[in-house]
């Protein structure tokens, strides 16, 4: 990450985290009890000043966080390997080439829209139900990759591929068939028929 100014990232879960924020400073905070529901959980969000642009590793260290927003941040790399406990990310509007989710088995949520993605995987992921993915760099072959990884539970569950090169072109039938509701626009879902499709508003 290379940034100057103030920066802001948010977390939730419960216990101490120890943040290293890559400038020799290196603090602890106690994230509080919090709702687990998507519409109502808690953020602590944790704000820091940084006086030189440079290239920095920001560490966050804890037992049980289930929450990280780190949008807009420009990060050119995000290593969550070791949050097995994650359920929610929101990583938007950064640099990400990579996004490796496959340890974090509980996520249900993952916003990592305007990114430079070109393929996503989440085979280990079972409890996924949203992904917004859209601005990015997939093509139709690795959107249809993806769409084999998704889950077939059965729950109301969306992915957005909205503006990436292949959104239009990719087999919407393979995550249909795992009850997946595909949104190519923003406002545009199709929905498969025997005969035809329809164009329905989003909810």
């Amino acid at each position: 990450m290379q940034t100057r100014g103030k920066v802001s990232i948010a977390l939730s879960g419960t216990g101490k985290v120890t943040i290293d924020w890559g400038d020799e400073s290196v603090k602890i905070y106690m994230l509080a009890e919090i709702e687990t529901d998507l519409l109502t959980r808690k953020e602590f969000f944790i704000k820091h000043r940084y006086t030189k642009v440079q290239n920095r590793t920001i560490t966050i260290t804890g037992e049980n966080i289930i929450g990280l927003r780190c949008n807009g941040l420009k990060i050119t790399s995000l290593n969550v390997s070791n949050s097995v406990s994650l359920e929610y990310l929101y990583c938007s509007d950064n640099q990400l080439i990579n996004l490796d989710v496959s340890r974090n088995v509980r996520l249900k949520n993952l916003e990592c829209d305007r990114n430079q993605l070109t393929s996503l995987n989440f085979s280990n992921n079972t409890c996924l139900s949203r992904v917004c993915c859209s601005h990015n760099q997939l093509s139709y072959k690795a959107l249809n990759d993806m769409y084999e990884t998704l889950n077939d539970m059965s729950a109301p569950k969306s992915v957005l591929i909205a503006d990436n090169p292949g959104a239009l072109n990719s087999d919407l039938c393979i995550a249909w068939k795992k009850e997946w509701r595909v949104h190519i626009k923003y406002g545009v879902c199709p929905y498969p028929f025997p005969d035809k499709w329809e164009i329905r508003p989003l909810d």
